[in-house]
């Protein structure tokens, strides 16, 4: 299946063909979700990576520098890094640095490498930084930020694309984590087989996404752990 983010025009932050969708359900999103921000609807290299996990759909705060802020820091002072690192990731390219680029410590000033840092802490503690940065991948279900998630009644056309990335990392047997929404996901990918994956885990407390023995069980943590600090 082909990227529809390739068709993400320069200045924009929906998806053309998603906007459509998305005005149809408008009473649903209005006031739910930010359209002030690029989207993200998978992070990583998901093909060298080695852990997948999957989640609902990238938050949305102000706390700190906000995601809303920090778009408008990055443009005004031309932080071009950021702003450049985040469209290539839509686009799977990720040159030198770290590919699952929340994680990269340019970016340690911002809401999401806090939030990112806190919830893999565990793991890079036992393996390093380098490991975790570079062999973790995402998909969220729903590409766009929103403070709580909203489920839409109808899918967005781009969700198919995030759909087709976790069928190709079942192919390639990869480990695959459901930190959130472990029953949307199972129900939207029930005829490709996600719940019967032999290499699917689900993480035990769905209102926490940390990458934790306590949350993911110790077998599944070393598990998690090995996979990512394979060479």
């Amino acid at each position: 299946m082909r990227n529809p983010w390739r068709k993400l025009p320069p200045s924009a932050f929906v998806l053309p063909e998603d906007e459509v969708k998305l005005k149809s359900q408008k009473r649903t999103i209005e006031g739910n979700i930010e359209f002030k921000v690029l989207p993200i609807p998978f992070m990583g290299d998901l093909r060298k990576a080695r852990v997948i996990l999957l989640l609902l759909n990238p938050g949305f705060s102000n706390d700190g520098m906000s995601d809303i802020r920090m778009h408008e820091h990055c443009a005004k002072h031309r932080c071009s890094d950021y702003l450049q690192r985040s469209r290539n990731n839509l686009l799977h390219k990720h040159g030198k640095r770290p590919a699952f680029y929340m994680l990269d410590e340019r970016f340690a000033f911002f809401v999401g490498f806090d939030w990112w840092y806190k919830n893999c802490r565990p793991v890079i503690e036992k393996i390093g930084f380098k490991r975790v940065q570079n062999h973790l991948a995402c998909v969220n279900f729903f590409p766009y930020h929103s403070a709580r998630y909203t489920h839409l009644r109808e899918m967005v056309p781009s969700q198919k694309y995030s759909i087709d990335l976790v069928k190709k990392a079942m192919k390639a047997k990869k480990i695959i984590i459901i930190m959130k929404g472990a029953k949307i996901w199972k129900r939207e990918m029930l005829e490709d087989g996600l719940e019967r994956y032999p290499e699917l885990f689900t993480a035990k407390n769905p209102r926490k996404s940390i990458l934790s023995p306590k949350n993911l069980g110790p077998k599944i943590f070393e598990k998690c752990c090995r996979a990512l600090d394979s060479r």
